[in-house]
């Protein structure tokens, strides 16, 4: 999936007007954000418990994390963003790769898959909390 414009200047919190990279691997480059984020892992139809994490930088298609625990390249999860507005955007995406970091820390990249409809990231949690 790639994010239109206007919801990748939604996450980076201000207009793109220069990525950093060569984009020669993906259609554009990255870039750096440095905001928070979280991540819900996927287990079947259920959401585990959420992870806070750093957003290292994003693209039109993917985006670098970096969290406290690993996780399994193909695993799917639902990453929120927050917005300025005080709204949140969800994305379902997948784990490309995941590798330890000096600091114990654990810096992953992944795939945007598809959006979804944040209110059903709640549903889901609080279904897998019952």
């Amino acid at each position: 999936m790639r994010l239109p414009a206007h919801l990748l200047q939604q996450i980076i919190g201000h207009p793109v007007d220069r990525f950093s990279g060569s984009g020669h691997k993906r259609l554009l480059g990255r870039v750096d954000v440095g905001s928070q984020a979280t991540v819900f892992p996927i287990h079947g139809e259920l959401l585990d418990e959420p992870i806070p994490v750093t957003v290292r930088n994003v693209s039109a298609e993917t985006v670098g994390l970096i969290l406290l625990r690993a996780m399994m390249p193909s695993a799917g999860l639902i990453i929120r963003f927050p917005l300025a507005d005080g709204q949140f955007l969800a994305i379902r995406s997948r784990v490309m790769r995941c590798s330890p970091q000096a600091n114990g820390r654990f810096y992953m990249a992944a795939q945007f898959q598809e959006l979804v409809d944040p209110q059903s990231t709640f549903t889901l949690l609080n279904r897998a909390e019952s």
